[in-house]
């Protein structure tokens, strides 16, 4: 209301009003913590339990060794220095902020950060109909007058009565019509209402000559309860024409034998079950116009029907088959008529022959123990309320499964604060619903979603290598620092040596680490579960072979360097002990992001051609460690002796065994995967014969 005068009966306030009622959802609604929350948790849990038994531990041993007690405490420093990955947290805030970035480049724009990664969990996406799967442009293509079945392509030629049913239908429209900066005409209004206006133009007609003919005196406005319009027009010979069009079901025609009705419901369904949204229109002729309008809505003549259809978008198709392949169900939830949301979701490859839609009214009658032993079962909901989308929601969850959920209106709010995801429409979507939402989608189009889930499943790869990358280091030096004290050595390394590496050999390569590259492969495999680790997919393995690599490798430079005469110029001592094995665990831990960012041979070209600049940085920690050594003046800050060349030759052998090993693995890893391959299609070859 934008001017004039009126008065309010007010039936509700506050959180009694509708708007307070979803207020009330939001809530009540708690958000379940992100799969990556839930993964770091576990992380850190470890990292902590880690240190404080090897805390523990080195003081225990030191005591029964009698080593002095601040001597222990500097050690135990030391030890807690190397049990913290510092990185970490650095890292994969890095890598969620480029993955962002790499979103907000295919119209996705993410308004949680943990979000990103959550989108590579996801398992279930729950998406509307209307303009997300389809284009949001309504077009009429059949028409019937109760004669014959009519299409509106641009060569068919209609008879003077279906344009007549066209007037009628425009002149019971509200769309109205403008030109843009260029002359090109607009239709603006409701989409129906625009896709009949836009028909009455194609076929030669005009709105301003039918308003001159039939000038509009009242008008009975669409409610949602109603489901239907009514207006009234003057006629030239002092009549009046009341034209009502709505739902087929709702208006009240009369006159007609048990056969037409029959045979008009039979249209009905057929237009319906080809994706087409039915609309019907009645009228009548009177002499006077009662005060009551509403007494004008019945004895309605039965003129015609016409289907419209929102096309699906063209993109969905293979979004949908990409998120199959993917092992993500795509499920559909509409306020849309049954019969035309199984239509599409057919169209699109969402429900297959046989499937079922669930209405509103059948899911109210399942209690949350039925609908969770069904859900797993059914793709298609239609004429649902906000209600039913937040207990579907919570029936998936009950599955541990990930789901995203999208949404436009303010009733959606409180499901996209339930969904692991919510994703709001950043064309049509109200400020609600993007407030309540983690990511928007800036063109409304589900293959959207499918793109960012690839982006979030590079994101969670990316942090997984994080993970191992940091953890083989850290854990090394701590099993380093335990046996140099139980060999009686001392601190093998020295805290300063400990921080280079962990925030400078390790880090600044890692930073690079956070922009990877996704592989070709990487949504064609099954949704990350909710509740798997990190550690998964034999990591641990991973992390234990080259940690006892790093360590053997780091243990005998220290032996070299601290006990023999390995050199003729230099003469061994405990500071060129821990020299040479400073040179050595950082080499390899610098060497080593090469082999934890992807699962192919380092010797590869494209290894290197992916990132570059990931392995132009390993390569400049690699020779700044050496200026740590060779620089006088850094002898000083960082606890660095002078070395000979002797000692240089076997840094440089001990620092590639653990690359070595590690492609041993892979190769290992690789030949096994082509064998379980080729088994696979044997079976399906027999399989099929």
């Amino acid at each position: 209301v934008t001017a004039g005068r009126g008065k309010a009966v007010v039936v509700a306030t506050g959180m009694q009003t509708e708007m307070g009622k979803i207020a009330g959802y939001l809530n009540d609604v708690q958000k379940l913590k992100t799969p990556l929350q839930i993964r770091l948790n576990k992380v850190s849990r470890t990292i902590s339990l880690m240190a404080v038994a090897s805390v523990i531990m080195l003081l225990i041993i030191g005591f029964l060794q009698g080593i002095a007690a601040w001597d222990i405490v500097f050690l135990a420093v030391s030890l807690g220095v190397a049990a913290v990955p510092e990185m970490l947290n650095l890292i994969v805030t890095l890598t969620l902020a480029h993955g962002v970035k790499q979103m907000v480049q295919k119209n996705a724009v993410v308004r949680k950060l943990p979000a990103v990664e959550t989108l590579g969990s996801t398992s279930v996406i729950c998406t509307d109909k209307t303009g997300t799967l389809t284009q949001n442009r309504m077009a009429i293509k059949k028409l019937w007058l109760a004669c014959n079945i009519d299409t509106t392509g641009d060569d068919d030629n209609f008879s003077n009565r279906e344009l007549e049913f066209i007037e009628h239908l425009a002149l019971s429209s509200n769309a109205i019509t403008k030109f843009d900066e260029d002359g090109k005409r607009l239709f603006l209004g409701n989409p129906t209402e625009a896709a009949i206006l836009r028909l009455l133009y194609k076929k030669g007609m005009n709105m301003e000559d039918l308003e001159a003919k039939y000038p509009r005196i009242h008008e009975i406005p669409f409610s949602s309860s109603r489901k239907m319009m009514t207006t009234v027009h003057e006629m030239e010979d002092g009549k009046y024409l009341v034209l009502t069009k709505g739902a087929f079901d709702r208006l009240p025609f009369s006159g007609e034998t048990e056969a037409e009705i029959e045979k008009r419901n039979k249209v009905h369904d057929d237009f319906a079950h080809d994706a087409l949204r039915v609309i019907a229109l009645g009228s009548r002729i009177v002499d006077n116009i009662t005060e009551n309008l509403e007494e004008l809505e019945k004895d309605l003549t039965f003129i015609g029907i016409i289907g419209l259809i929102d096309p699906p978008r063209p993109e969905c198709f293979g979004a949908i088959e990409r998120a199959k392949k993917a092992g993500i169900r795509t499920v559909m939830i509409t306020g849309d008529h049954a019969a035309t949301a199984g239509a599409i979701a057919k169209q699109l490859g969402i429900m297959t022959e046989g499937g079922r839609v669930m209405t509103g009214v059948e899911l109210e009658e399942l209690s949350s123990e039925e609908l969770v032993d069904i859900v797993p079962l059914q793709s298609v909901y239609a004429r649902v309320s906000p209600e039913d989308k937040i207990r579907i929601v919570e029936a998936w969850q009950e599955h541990s499964q990930v789901v995203a959920m999208t949404g436009d209106g303010v009733n959606d709010a409180p499901a996209l604060k339930a969904a692991d995801v919510g994703v709001a429409m950043g064309i049509t979507g109200t400020e609600v619903a993007k407030s309540a939402s983690d990511m928007t989608l800036a063109d409304d189009n589900f293959a959207t979603i499918v793109d960012a889930v690839h982006e979030g499943r590079n994101v969670f790869a990316i942090i997984r290598k994080v993970v191992y990358f940091l953890l083989v280091c850290n854990i090394s030096e701590i099993i380093i620092i335990i046996g140099g004290v139980l060999f009686g050595w001392g601190a093998v390394i020295t805290p300063i040596m400990l921080l280079l590496i962990n925030v400078v050999g390790d880090g600044i390569p890692g930073l690079r680490l956070a922009q990877e590259v996704a592989g070709k492969k990487i949504m064609e495999r099954p949704p990350i579960g909710r509740e798997e680790s990190f550690f998964g997919d034999g990591l641990v393995y991973l992390i234990a072979k080259q940690v006892i690599a790093f360590t053997i490798v780091t243990w005998i430079a220290y032996y070299i360097g601290a006990f023999t005469n390995f050199s003729a110029n230099v003469a061994p001592s405990h500071e060129v002990g821990q020299t040479t094995a400073f040179m050595v665990i950082g080499f390899t831990s610098i060497l080593h992001i090469l082999t934890a960012r992807t699962k192919m041979s380092v010797f590869k070209k494209r290894t290197f051609t992916n990132n570059p600049l990931l392995a132009i940085s390993a390569f400049a920690m690699v020779a700044l460690f050496v200026l740590f050594v060779i620089v006088p003046p850094f002898n000083v800050l960082f606890d660095t002796v002078p070395i000979g060349i002797e000692h240089w030759g076997m840094i440089a052998v001990l620092s590639v065994i653990p690359t070595f090993v590690a492609e041993i693995g892979k190769a290992y890893s690789r030949s096994k995967e082509r064998r379980e391959h080729k088994n696979r299609i044997i079976k399906h070859s027999m399989k099929e014969d």
